[in-house]
């Protein structure tokens, strides 16, 4: 049995009576001053006392509760002295009013003053200590939570950015769950049980029972335990307000089990069906993955480039009324260097380019590497060599590669590894082993490789 923390557990308890007491004689001050109806003296003198006493005693209890710890040093020790204060001011007001302490009324009045200020800013402490830094605004509507919030940064609700690669799943996902949720127990200002849940390195340090998060096994975190308890039970977190809903919940078990990274961005890794529907159904955020055309922008190109590009024997065309991308096909049956770089006036627009058997070059691969948005190319049936290949390297957008009937060996697959963004090859009738597609197919399992039909003997 530890008395001392024992005594202090009275102190909310006791806290309200000082308050009541001390603005009840400063009201009936100001309320004898202004009115020719009799005097208050004798109710003022008896409700400082009870201010005075109900004060200390408050105080004293309140000393023996910061020892149970868990508590913000610097918010504790403004709420212990300013306590205290009001303790002293109150006992100095009822000395002065009886007399005992021989004075001119305004001592008086400044001390009962001083002591309705003092509990203002002694109560705005406690709240801190026992709410979080943003209890006041917490539920306040969000233009009040922006001009009041002591720190918008981590407290107020974090718009998604509108991209899902640009979403970050700690940052934008589950710090806001931890900050709405849990911040009102642990937090710097409130380390009850000696646990910070809003920064990386709180939530790793873990509390007075041990670690609370173990990476990739949500049901051995306690962070996640504690969440999926029934209601009623000592350990539910958290023990007030509201609880973590479904899709909350969901979104905790999966960071964990999914290796609790602080820094990784939500498209990293491919995501679960379950996540997928969550994540649209809940936050409206469609992780399907968009082709580049799709999520970018570009001006569009002059007549004057359509013009000189149409004279070397292009046809381009918009993708859509609008989206200014060109989907661009030679339809001449051959065509000169000097001609191909008229490809050039139009580099930014052009995303789709079908150049499909019409005698293309490595040298013009070399100009095909300087469209900035290309993601599908079509050069299948061309006299295209592993030399020329190692110049797409460069596309760092490029999606649908068709090299179909072209002279490549193993040696190109070393170049469209780095193409990091493809997602389907055709390789049919080409010098590349099959070997080198199995090797292929085992890094990059996420690519699609078309190496044409097989047939299987019949016996």
């Amino acid at each position: 049995m530890n008395i001392e923390i024992f005594l202090g557990r009275f102190h909310p308890l006791i806290v309200h009576l000082p308050i009541g007491f001390i603005l009840l004689a400063f009201l009936m001050m100001l309320w004898s001053k202004k009115s020719d109806k009799g005097s208050f003296n004798q109710a003022i003198r008896f409700a400082l006392l009870l201010g005075a006493v109900s004060a200390v005693l408050a105080a004293f209890l309140g000393w023996l509760l910061a020892a149970d710890g868990g508590y913000d040093e610097n918010t504790l020790f403004w709420h212990r002295w300013l306590g205290v204060g009001v303790a002293i001011l109150t006992t100095i007001a009822w000395l002065l009013h009886t007399g005992i302490i021989q004075s001119n009324p305004w001592p008086l009045s400044a001390a009962l003053w001083g002591s309705v200020l003092l509990i203002a800013f002694t109560g705005h402490f406690g709240g801190v200590l026992t709410h979080g830094s943003n209890y006041l605004v917490q539920y306040a509507p969000t233009f009040v939570q922006q001009m009041f919030s002591a720190d918008n940064s981590g407290e107020t609700e974090i718009l998604l950015p509108s991209q899902p690669d640009s979403i970050a799943v700690f940052q934008h996902l589950i710090e806001p769950i931890l900050n709405s949720k849990c911040a009102g127990c642990h937090s710097e200002t409130k380390k009850k049980g000696g646990l910070v849940l809003t920064s990386q390195e709180g939530i790793l340090e873990g509390g007075e029972e041990g670690e609370v998060l173990v990476a990739g096994n949500a049901y051995k975190s306690a962070l996640f335990e504690r969440v999926i308890l029934p209601k009623n039970s000592k350990k539910f977190m958290p023990p007030k307000g509201e609880p973590l809903t479904f899709a909350e919940i969901k979104l905790l078990e999966w960071w964990i089990d999914a290796g609790a990274s602080f820094d990784e961005q939500l498209t990293a890794n491919p995501l679960p069906h379950d996540m997928k529907a969550l994540l649209l159904r809940n936050f409206q955020v469609d992780v399907s993955r968009k082709p580049h055309y799709e999520r970018v922008q570009v001006t569009q190109a002059s007549e004057a480039a359509l013009d000189k590009l149409s004279a070397a024997g292009f046809k381009a065309i918009s993708l859509s009324a609008d989206n200014h991308f060109l989907e661009v096909k030679l339809v001449e049956s051959s065509i000169s260097l000097d001609q191909f770089k008229s490809l050039l006036e139009v580099q930014e627009q052009v995303t789709w380019l079908d150049l499909a058997g019409k005698g293309i070059t490595d040298p013009m691969l070399q100009v095909i590497a300087r469209l900035p948005n290309l993601t599908r190319l079509k050069i299948e049936q061309n006299a295209i060599t592993d030399k020329g290949v190692q110049a797409l390297e460069k596309l760092s957008h490029l999606e649908y590669l068709n090299l179909y009937a072209t002279e490549i060996t193993d040696k190109s697959l070393a170049s469209i590894k780095e193409i990091k963004t493809l997602t389907h090859l055709y390789l049919w009738q080409t010098h590349v082993s099959e070997e080198a597609i199995d090797a292929l197919s085992q890094e990059r399992p996420a690519l699609v490789i078309d190496k044409g039909f097989e047939f299987n003997n019949i016996n």
